[in-house]
């Protein structure tokens, strides 16, 4: 009996400890906590964190309208954390601007048909709409579009900010304009093999369809062509965003100065135990070092050689040469012009009557003026010829510390 009892007691033991503390917990269990997991809806977010172009069809229109208008005057600042998106309206970037490019016109749609795709592509309206699209069983998205407004600049950092802009983290890099219908339900019917109720075998019903937001005229925006400078007049709603981060400035780097060693080599020190050396005082006066007298030759400087100037033909006999020419064909020309005028002042008059015209006179005069200049002409050039005989024909010309010197050489 009392071995049966002792087999009971530590089968019982046994199955206490297997059971590991099952009936309370042990101290292993208050010691050792698990973590805390996110919820499902954290993680999530935190996924969607990284998505840098979400839709915002989901936005209210005063959401939308704030963004659009903004992004008409400069660059947009946002703060984008997990599954929010604030749009700082007193913040602002100092330069840049969004520049219009339109895109062949297209026709896109956006099915979501579980929370994954929603936090994909809708992660600001995400949870706010996981409880749609749980009764509804998708969400659509049904877009036309049109263009783009994109930034010129690449990077914006937090220095470019002026306002209100602790908060900031991104800044919009471009936004997608068109028209869009967001719905939840199914736009088409729904057929079926087996029928529920009075329907019977092969019936089909429509299914519901609930439109939660709608912005721009499919309409209008078929008008849009490629060479426009902006969406059309009513084609400009905003579908999607693209954010980028803000940059970092590039931290500072400071170089240490480099030591430069010394060229100075340290006096040797006496040793510590060697007595100082005696110091000695001198009373002699020195004797004064006269310079021996200069018994040599003076310096006397070399003679200066001027080098011999270089010849040129004189220009001089150039111009008198031309004055020769000149005006001797001046002479010969007036000569025969006034012994023409001479000949025709004659014949104005009959020697008979002694009677002249009245022409007479003019060509009288004008051969007397020719004359003249042919008398001059021909002075001129008897001047030109004789200085052409007696000008040297070559000069040279030798600098010197005043000016030049000039000379002549007489040549024939």
């Amino acid at each position: 009996m009392r071995k049966l009892l002792s087999v009971l007691t530590i089968s019982a033991a046994a199955l206490l400890g297997a059971c590991g503390g099952g009936l309370g917990e042990n101290a292993a269990s208050k010691v050792v906590k698990q973590p805390e997991m996110p919820t499902d809806k954290q993680a999530k977010c935190k996924v969607a964190k990284s998505q840098a172009e979400p839709l915002v069809v989901e936005w209210p229109d005063t959401a939308r309208g704030k963004l659009e208008s903004l992004a008409r005057h400069g660059l947009v600042a946002v703060r984008y954390e997990g599954c929010e998106l604030e749009v700082l309206g007193r913040c602002r970037v100092k330069t840049g601007a969004y520049g219009y490019s339109p895109v062949t016109r297209k026709q896109s749609r956006v099915t979501i048909r579980d929370a994954d795709e929603l936090y994909a592509n809708m992660p600001v309206g995400a949870v706010r709409l996981e409880g749609k699209l749980k009764s509804a069983g998708q969400l659509n998205v049904q877009m036309t579009i049109v263009g783009r407004y994109e930034a010129a600049a690449t990077g914006v950092s937090r220095d470019d900010l002026e306002g209100e802009c602790t908060d900031a983290t991104h800044v919009v890099a471009a936004l997608t304009v068109g028209s869009f219908t967001f719905f939840a339900g199914a736009d088409a019917e729904v057929g079926g093999g087996v029928g529920l109720g009075s329907a019977g075998a092969g019936g089909r019903s429509t299914a519901a369809r609930e439109t939660l937001q709608r912005d721009g005229d499919e309409a209008a925006c078929a008008r849009s062509t490629a060479a426009d400078t902006s969406p059309p007049e009513g084609c400009g709603g905003l579908l999607q965003i693209e954010v980028m981060p803000l940059a970092r400035k590039a931290a500072a780097v400071v170089v240490a100065p480099v030591p430069v060693p010394t060229t100075e080599r340290p006096s040797p020190r006496p040793p510590i135990d060697s007595p100082p050396p005696p110091v000695t005082t001198r009373t002699e006066p020195r004797p004064k070092i006269r310079p021996a007298p200069y018994t040599g030759t003076p310096y006397t400087s070399p003679p200066v050689t001027s080098p011999t100037p270089p010849e040129q033909d004189n220009p001089l006999r150039t111009v008198a040469l031309y004055g020769v020419i000149g005006f001797g064909i001046t002479a010969l020309v007036s000569g025969s012009v006034a012994v023409a005028r001479a000949s025709d002042a004659k014949a104005a008059c009959d020697e008979a009557s002694h009677t002249c015209t009245s022409e007479f006179a003019t060509k009288k005069s004008a051969a007397q003026l020719y004359a003249v200049i042919a008398d001059v002409a021909v002075g001129l050039a008897a001047v030109s010829g004789v200085a052409f005989i007696f000008l040297p024909a070559k000069v040279s010309i030798a600098p010197t510390r005043g000016g030049a010197m000039f000379g002549a050489e007489k040549s024939f």
